[in-house]
């Protein structure tokens, strides 16, 4: 009896199948490989493309130190890896680098800040210029470090029928000299960042005529704007979310005030012609505030960025600097005795430059300037051109032309009263305005 049913043919099948199998397999594993090597690939141009960045900050740096100007742009090939173009302009104190290095169809940009490296001078507690008089110490003051002063040198005194209380006058060195006491200082930085800032201000792209309320919702109207003219007062209240003024330029024609817990960053700038409160518990970060008038900071506020100040900068009631906080007072003295005032139980960190003039005649130089509370602690660097009171704590380094208490009935110059200065901090860079005889460096990434 013939068989219906056969099993010739069916080791083919199986075999064709398993054929197919191996087949889509080995696919899967081509596309799968290919795919990797592709991501592979853009992780390797990525990374080439950051070193490529990282390389036009060391270039900006080289042509800095070189060429001692402070604004340029550079390019440049590496072969087998792509180029680099770099862009640096002053950025209040420091200069700020744009770096973008390419690889294949990877970029990557950098942004930074950069420095000076420090003269010894820095690491002195006190460097001390203006007239021969001699240091006098009185009251619980103490100084912890190095000191320079005039052939005068230091002397204890009576102030208000207290003695000067310590063992020693300096726990340090005691340096004299004629001349050239306070590090070198070029103010060049500053006015070409303030002639570039005027001419974007004749350039606004949008402008509004009315105090405005800056929050959440009116953000969006003006967010795509590099420039907004507020005629007006502005009013950022944002309440605990960001605000990035990256690269975008705001001019306040009236007040400024930044309020509620309002977070703001980016390397923005704002010029504000009349006052400014920062309170609430807000946060500033990199950006700059140029104030042709008063600039108050209260209620917790903190302060991470620069501010440009022609009259006075007031810190207190818990308010303080912190990271790379420059203020600087560039004004001209007239009724206020005080260009920077610090008076807040939190400890301040940054740098404190101030390079004022008296309008008052006859008392030219008869001004506390630059004034740290008995209540207070500083952190960083202090450089004031004028006369200084300091009676609070200050860690780092103080230069000032000289001190101050009052002068009636008795001129009291170049004397410290309960003050504590140690210097224990040691900078590795300094603001850019600090480079007339100095490399450069960089500060860090923004």
């Amino acid at each position: 009896m013939n068989k219906l049913i056969s099993n010739n043919g069916s080791v083919l099948l199986i075999v064709m199948i398993a054929l197919l199998m191996v087949t889509s397999l080995y696919s899967a594993v081509i596309l799968y490989g290919s795919y990797h090597r592709k991501l592979a690939l853009r992780d390797v141009l990525a990374t080439k493309a950051f070193y490529l960045a990282e390389s036009g900050v060391e270039a900006a740096l080289s042509h800095l130190d070189n060429e001692h100007e402070y604004s340029f742009s550079l390019t440049g090939q590496i072969e087998a890896s792509g180029k680099y173009e770099a862009i640096v302009k002053p950025f209040g104190a420091y200069l700020l680098c744009i770096s973008k290095g390419i690889s294949g169809s990877r970029e990557k940009t950098i942004r930074c800040l950069l420095g000076a490296k420090p003269e010894g001078k820095f690491n002195n507690a006190l460097n001390l210029g203006g007239k021969d008089y001699p240091l006098t110490l009185a009251g619980r003051t103490s100084i912890t470090g190095d000191v320079l002063v005039s052939p005068s040198g230091v002397l204890p005194g009576r102030f208000k029928g207290r003695r000067f209380g310590g063992d020693k006058l300096v726990y340090g060195e005691i340096k004299s000299s004629l001349f050239d006491r306070l590090p070198e200082y070029d103010d060049t930085i500053i006015k070409q960042f303030q002639e570039n800032v005027s001419d974007i201000s004749h350039n606004n792209s949008k402008t509004i005529d009315k105090t405005y309320i800056l929050d959440d919702e009116s953000y969006g109207t003006i967010k795509n704007d590099s420039s907004v003219y507020f005629k007006s007062d502005l009013i950022i209240n944002i309440a605990d979310n960001i605000l990035e003024l990256n690269d975008r330029y705001y001019k306040v024609k009236g007040n400024l005030e930044i309020v509620n817990t309002s977070r703001i960053c980016g390397y923005g700038v704002i010029e504000v012609d009349g006052n400014v409160l920062i309170a609430d518990d807000c946060y500033i970060k990199d950006i700059i505030i140029i104030a042709h008038k008063n600039v108050l900071l209260k209620d917790q506020a903190l302060f991470a960025g620069q501010i440009i100040a022609n009259e006075k900068v007031e810190i207190n009631q818990n308010a303080c600097l912190a990271g790379e906080a420059v203020v600087i007072s560039i004004g001209k003295l007239a009724d206020e005795d005080r260009c920077i005032y610090i008076n807040s139980n939190k400890i301040s960190k940054g740098t404190l430059l101030c390079d004022i003039q008296s309008t008052k005649p006859g008392r030219q130089s008869m001004f506390k300037s630059l004034d740290l509370s008995n209540t207070s602690s500083f952190s960083g660097l202090i450089f004031n051109t004028g006369y200084s009171k300091v009676s609070g704590y200050l860690e780092g380094n103080l230069s000032t032309a000289s001190f101050y208490l009052y002068d009636a009935p008795t001129v009291y110059i170049n004397w410290l009263v309960d003050a504590n200065i140690i210097s224990k901090v040691v900078y590795k860079v300094v603001p850019a305005v600090f480079s007339r005889n100095s490399d450069y460096a960089k500060v860090g990434n923004l």
